[in-house]
């Protein structure tokens, strides 16, 4: 009875010890990888890499987009913008540029007691011209419905301008924007913008010519077009 128990501790031991001998083995050979030892031998970490590269250019482009939208603030009137800017890529995430705006504001209504609504004529930003510089920061793609993925990037801009009145001289605007690029094909994309330009205005300068702080939001749709139309897939970072 003795030899039989002795032989099936042995036979329940070997495999233990067997797979505790293939555990060692597979340590060793992922600290061997890790410390450099063999020269095909890599981490995981290694073989795959945790961010694909870009595959859409800026650097070294100009970018045209003309575009439209509409104020969000102004409590006299509802303003059309007309906007154009041109920029130019140094880097894939920065650039520099210069946009302009141009509003059209019908006459504004403003509403009185016991009595018809009267038309008011307002001073107000007729157009607007600013150079700025934009920051890039972040870059990465969409799936939609899991058919179609959009590339796209998220940027920040900062300028100085000028706002041109329509009863009052031109006065000095800094400007401040947020926006998103979605990526069509190497030559086109669609652009998102927020923007808020500060500036003085007197809103009744026939009555009072003081000037008060005015905070002018505006949110518009544009298409952009890069030039050079094509760029190298190198040069992205991404795998051909």
């Amino acid at each position: 009875m003795m030899p039989k128990i002795i032989l099936l501790i042995l036979s329940l031991a070997l495999p233990v010890n067997a797979w505790a001998a293939e555990d060692e083995a597979v340590q060793e050979e992922d600290l061997g990888a890790r410390a450099g030892a063999g020269p095909e031998r890599k981490t995981l970490a290694e073989r795959i890499p945790a961010v694909t590269g870009r595959v859409f250019a800026k650097s070294g482009r100009l970018e045209l987009s003309p575009g439209f939208g509409l104020s969000l603030n102004d409590p006299f009137y509802d303003h059309i913008v007309a906007s154009g800017a041109v920029a130019y890529h140094v880097t894939e995430w920065l650039w520099i540029g210069g946009s302009a705006d141009f509003y059209i504001s019908p006459s504004s209504t403003i509403a009185v007691a016991n009595r018809d609504p009267e038309q008011f004529d307002y001073n107000r930003p007729v157009y607007t011209a600013r150079l700025e510089v934009g920051w890039s920061p972040i870059y990465g793609k969409l799936s939609l419905l899991a058919e179609q993925v959009f590339h796209f990037d998220t940027y920040v801009s900062a300028g100085v301008g000028v706002v041109g009145p329509s009863e009052t001289d031109a006065t000095l605007a800094g400007t401040f924007a947020i926006g998103e690029h979605f990526f069509i094909n190497e030559w086109m994309a669609f652009k998102l913008e927020l923007r808020d330009q500060i500036f003085g205005l007197a809103r009744a300068p026939a009555k009072n010519k003081d000037k008060e702080l005015q905070n002018f939001l505006s949110a518009t749709l544009g298409v952009c077009f890069y030039l050079p139309p094509t760029f190298e897939v190198e040069a992205a970072g991404a795998n051909p």
